[in-house]
């Protein structure tokens, strides 16, 4: 993101949303943590998924 000039955009965002406990519940709270998991566990366009790699041999 860094490399992409939109780090301070994202992180900007972020900030804006309230995370509070009292606004999101710990159920919430677990959903969004596993959707930034799942989406930057994404392999990106250069970067190849484990599974698609050759075995050692």
């Amino acid at each position: 993101m860094a490399e992409a000039d939109i780090l301070y955009m994202v992180v900007k965002q972020f900030a804006e949303i309230d995370l509070h406990p009292d606004a999101v519940s710990n159920l919430e709270m677990g959903h969004i943590y596993e959707e930034l998991i799942r989406v930057t566990a994404r392999p990106g366009p250069t970067r190849r998924p484990a599974s698609a790699s050759r075995p050692v041999r």
